[in-house]
């Protein structure tokens, strides 16, 4: 009843979400042809802006952060972000906005307010420590969907985002956003954390209360340096950084887990559990996710762009497949080093760092 009931608001005040989910769904079809295409890929069903190399926390279990993945000097000019809109907005892909904090870059809501003028769906995933700053002019932009992280009740969520205050800021945010009644859908993302699990039927009841349309419970990406070490051996051309992995996570109780889960599930919300809800699989996947690739023929660099920072195009955050200063978008998503990348995880069908990724269980064929 409660997917019917988030449905039927969709339907009334997000009707072009159905035509993205319809253009999706579609893409994942094609995407069955273009594996086949020797490396070339028909146009992406998303593209992603890591707009801002910034980010306002210290988050204890942000890879990007431990791993050094942020690179805490750079922002993408608003000059290359409109090409890159204006050269695929025919195509009608998913536009998401992430980071670092999306909210710290100086023209985020130009580039809002850009996509939305040539028709894309757009979402940003934000902290929401400077959300209810920018609420109105967020809402004035048009934006399809807004996704809050929060890891779960005050105490909790302020420990691991390592500031006081940046929970009540979040709600602040949230609450200004809900005051507008064409405002974007709202839900909430959180992890499944060693400190946090046992909490989340309460964060839950929380974000009900608040009035969001959805939540997601994701496991976090890990990538631990003999992975990385592994796949810099087997595959040079390729090489990546060394990654890092929350050893609190072999802490938990996963039989609690289940039970946590369960009431979750009895909630009054829609709740997503990504990638799965099987407590065997998520223990896997914090214990040895490579058990779960089982030959998987992964698909991210058919299906997605990533748009980084410092205006290059790369797949597994480090490989570095073109650069948007001197390329066009569609020159670099089909150009030789493209397609030979392609080519070779077609060939491996997969990598050993597409263990404990995030994008392991999305966009892929088996």
């Amino acid at each position: 009843m409660k997917t019917i009931r988030f449905l039927m608001r969709v339907v009334r005040w997000h009707p072009q979400f159905l035509k993205i989910a319809a253009r999706i769904a579609w893409r994942n079809v094609t995407a069955l042809i273009d594996y086949h295409m020797n490396g070339r890929s028909l146009p992406p069903k998303g593209v992603t802006f890591r707009i801002s190399g910034l980010c306002n926390l210290n988050c204890q279990m942000c890879i990007y952060r431990n791993a050094g993945f942020l690179d805490t000097t750079q922002m993408l000019s608003l000059e290359i972000f409109k090409k890159v809109i204006d050269q695929v907005y025919s195509s009608k892909p998913f536009i998401e906005f992430t980071g670092g904090e999306p909210l710290l870059h100086p023209d985020i809501l130009e580039c809002l307010s850009y996509a939305k003028k040539k028709g894309l769906y757009c979402g940003l995933t934000t902290n929401g420590l400077n959300l209810a700053r920018y609420a109105e002019d967020i809402v004035k932009s048009g934006l399809d969907l807004l996704v809050v992280s929060l890891d779960g009740p005050q105490e909790i969520h302020d420990r691991i985002r390592g500031r006081a205050g940046a929970y009540q800021k979040a709600f602040e945010g949230i609450q200004k956003v809900k005051r507008f009644e064409r405002r974007p859908l709202i839900f909430i993302n959180t992890s499944i954390q060693a400190e946090s699990y046992q909490h989340l039927d309460k964060l839950v009841d929380e974000v009900i209360c608040l009035g969001v349309d959805g939540m997601n419970v994701a496991v976090l990406w890990t990538r631990p340096p003999d992975r990385s070490a592994l796949h810099n051996q087997r595959f040079p051309d390729y090489t990546v950084r060394d990654g890092w992995i929350d050893e609190s996570l072999l802490q938990i109780d996963f039989k609690v887990l289940k039970d946590v889960l369960r009431r979750v599930k009895k909630k009054n919300l829609v709740v997503n559990l990504f990638p799965t809800s099987s407590i065997q699989r998520i223990r896997t996947w914090f214990t040895d996710p490579s058990q779960l690739l089982n030959g998987r023929r992964l698909k991210c660099p058919w299906m997605m762009a990533n748009v980084f920072h410092d205006g290059t195009m790369r797949m597994c955050d480090d490989i570095v497949l073109g650069d948007l200063k001197v390329q066009d978008f569609w020159e670099i998503w089909n150009s030789e080093k493209m397609t030979k990348f392609r080519r070779t995880l077609k060939e491996h069908r997969n990598f050993p760092i597409c263990a404990g990724c995030c994008s392991m269980y999305r966009d892929r064929v088996f």
